[in-house]
């Protein structure tokens, strides 16, 4: 069935934003109200939109039978809400708010008043880079120059046509970065031959470099500039300590303003993210420690933050435990992660939840519950999602093949290693996998001594493997474990 657009918008409040369009609502008054609250209510309670159901559900007839037009005015009414709701919860906002309270002062030939805001909103663009909507105000600041009775008037347009000036120049140079962003971006997601593409992204990037460090630039700006160059090192040259550093730009600039951080904070948390995953890969954890702490002062405000806050801190909480084998300390914060996927898990992102079941997994089978270890590893088995993390997929049908192999299960040992041998890829999980399966079908039945050398033959052979696909650590610690 057909998405609905008041449907999809509903199931995408948080509670209290549901909680405030019903007062919203019945501050309105009037006769209609029930009728809406009723409309919103059945809508509501439906997973999957289903018109029939739900003009049954409605307790008016009449209102029933013009239901188009009742959706159409509860879809106006929930943005009217949201707007409300959100007025003051984000600079932008806030300042969106005061350019529609000069204009209806500028309406109302309150020019004193109206001077006031634009005073406070001037202050507030500035504050947070906002660029575009500051030059709408200083055109309305000369609208108003223009209504002084008095000689300084000539002070007060110089001095705008100044800012102006700075403020274009500014907008200029991020539709300048934007357009550089977009041209590596496409390249490198696009997958144009990159080797034959390296030099052409090489020359853009290096033509913008003098110009960008002899002008003023919004924050917006150099945080477009560094993630541009950050994309390149990574997905281009695959250099990760030059990647680290545009990206450590980035972080500066927010410690440098960190009211910023409140106003951009899903670019943060993503920034901290993709810092901290690439010193992951390097096994330094040195820079965790700080900045998990800044994600733990962060307030989410809603629920979409909440998940995104949840989603990063926790799994980076989770991978630098894993990665410094520190798997009681891991198990202690367990419950935490559960209780979130539990109460978030069908609205984040299913890559997180994938590496969430796998990092779940490897503290259990670490730490030899390995019967917990399977029930989370089903989990990401049977999710069978071919467009989202192929590599943690196949991880766990690989650490699923070890636990049948530590439980000598060898019906099973076969089945789950010749549905590995027939994997047609040429990703480092598959090469793992055809590894791990050829040497666990030689190894079953054999006595302990055979089969220590079944496993001896193995890290042999891994070691032979790509070393930076996922899961390689881990199988080498299972080697480590059994003494080979």
């Amino acid at each position: 069935m057909a998405a609905d657009p008041l449907h999809e918008l509903i199931n995408k409040l948080s509670a209290s934003e549901k909680r405030y369009f019903r007062l919203y609502v019945r501050r309105q008054g009037g006769q209609s109200e029930r009728e809406y609250l009723s409309l919103f209510a059945a809508l509501e309670q439906q997973s999957v939109y289903d018109e029939a159901a739900l003009v049954a559900a409605l307790p008016n007839p009449t209102f029933a039978k013009n239901l188009s037009s009742g959706k159409h005015y509860l879809y106006q009414l929930l943005l009217k809400s949201l707007r409300a709701y959100h007025a003051d919860r984000n600079a932008r906002f806030q300042l969106y708010g005061l350019l529609q309270d000069i204009h209806l002062l500028l309406e109302k030939n309150l020019t004193d008043q109206a001077a006031k805001r634009l005073r406070k909103a001037k202050k507030l663009a500035a504050k947070y880079f906002f660029n575009l909507p500051h030059l709408e105000l200083l055109l309305l600041d000369r609208q108003l120059i223009r209504s002084y009775q008095n000689r300084q008037a000539e002070v007060h347009i110089a001095r705008n046509q100044r800012e102006s000036q700075e403020c274009l120049e500014q907008v200029i140079g991020h539709f300048d970065i934007l357009k550089l962003y977009d041209q590596t971006f496409l390249a490198i997601r696009n997958r144009m031959h990159l080797e034959d593409s390296e030099g052409t992204i090489s020359e853009w990037l290096t033509a913008h470099a003098t110009d960008f460090k002899t002008k003023r630039h919004t924050f917006e700006t150099q945080m477009l500039y560094h993630l541009t160059w950050t994309n390149y090192y990574l997905a281009v040259k695959g250099e990760m300590p030059p990647a680290q550093g545009h990206m450590k730009a980035i972080l500066d600039l927010f410690e440098e303003n960190p009211h910023l951080i409140d106003e951009y904070k899903l670019r943060y948390l993503n920034v901290v993210n993709n810092y901290l995953n690439i010193f992951y890969l390097q096994k330094d954890f040195s820079p965790f420690p700080h900045y998990l702490d800044r994600l733990a002062t962060i307030k989410a405000r809603s629920e979409k933050i909440r998940i995104r806050l949840f989603e990063i801190r926790q799994g980076l909480r989770l991978i630098a435990l894993l990665g410094q084998r520190r798997y009681t300390d891991a198990l202690h914060i367990l419950p935490e992660i559960i209780d979130g996927l539990e109460q978030y898990g069908k609205k984040m992102q299913m890559a997180f939840q994938l590496e969430f079941w796998q990092n779940i997994a490897l503290v259990y089978f670490h730490l030899g519950q390995l019967e917990s270890a399977q029930q989370w590893l089903l989990q990401c088995i049977q999710t069978q999602r071919q467009d989202v993390r192929q590599d943690v997929q196949l991880f766990c049908r690989i650490l699923e093949l070890i636990l049948h192999w530590e439980w000598g299960n060898t019906p099973l040992i076969e089945s789950r290693a010749r549905s590995l041998l027939r994997l047609r890829d040429s990703s480092p999980e598959a090469q793992y996998a055809h590894i791990l399966a050829r040497h666990l079908l030689r190894g079953m039945g054999q006595n302990t001594a055979d089969q220590r050398q079944v496993l001896r033959d193995l890290r042999g052979d891994l070691a032979l493997a790509p070393p930076g696909g996922n899961g390689w650590e881990e199988l080498q610690h299972w080697l480590e474990r059994h003494g080979v």
